[in-house]
């Protein structure tokens, strides 16, 4: 029997407004266009790659937010940009990256879905790699009062698809591997983590691409609504 559904956030529940503007378009703006690339946005949180911990940066939002910073920084040098660049890229990012937090609109399904859930007394919980403040996304994309429980990297001190990131959720929300489901868009960091936890998970594949291998207890879906009926809701 399914207690709880577990959910990553960004382009799983939601996604960022497709008229918000790009890191590189803010950059051109602010005049570091010549360090506008994917391989620069992949410098800024070179260290945050999923799987790691980071339990000592993450005892509280000022020790994170700091940590993050410095990182930032670190990862602008890494992409060709001098000291005094490099703190203005991490500043501009840091901008950015408040707005985009915002500018989250729920898929057209996501409401639906949730409210089903929390109707049947399924448990919604947001197991999600995110910076600590999640709360202004989940109001902007309309999903905060549908969730029980929040679940960030940011705050535990661990990244999907760590184990033990798994671990504490199905922990805090008081229930067992069996009688859980997680949802992701990411197979790596979502499905895959999920199931070595013993989940059943849904990998969520809104364009049709086809699972990168077969795994038992994996459904994949192009949208939330089979997640109501796999959850017994």
């Amino acid at each position: 029997m399914i207690k709880a559904v577990l959910f990553d956030f960004n382009a799983t529940l939601a996604i960022a407004d497709p008229a918000f503007e790009t890191f590189d378009e803010r950059l051109h703006e602010r005049g570091f266009g010549r360090f506008a690339s994917r391989a620069l946005f992949d410098a800024l949180v070179a260290d945050l790659h999923d799987g790691v911990e980071h339990i000592d940066a993450s005892v509280d939002e000022q020790t994170y937010l700091a940590w993050a910073r410095s990182h930032a920084v670190g990862g602008a040098r890494l992409a060709g940009a001098d000291q005094t660049e490099a703190i203005r890229i991490a500043g501009i990012y840091d901008e950015w990256n408040t707005e985009y937090f915002t500018r989250m609109v729920p898929y057209d399904e996501s409401h639906e879905v949730l409210r089903t859930l929390r109707d049947a007394g399924i448990t919604i919980a947001i197991c999600s790699n995110w910076d600590w403040n999640i709360d202004v996304s989940l109001a902007a994309a309309g999903i905060l009062d549908f969730v029980d429980h929040v679940f960030l990297s940011s705050r535990i001190g661990i990244r999907k698809p760590h184990p033990r990131f798994f671990e504490h959720c199905l922990q805090e929300v008081g229930v067992n591997a069996g009688e859980a489901l997680f949802v992701g868009d990411n197979w790596d960091v979502d499905i895959e983590g999920a199931v070595n936890a013993g989940m059943t998970a849904i990998w969520i594949s809104r364009d049709g691409t086809p699972p990168p291998r077969d795994v038992e207890r994996v459904l994949v879906a192009a949208s939330l609504r089979p997640v109501v009926e796999l959850a017994g809701a």
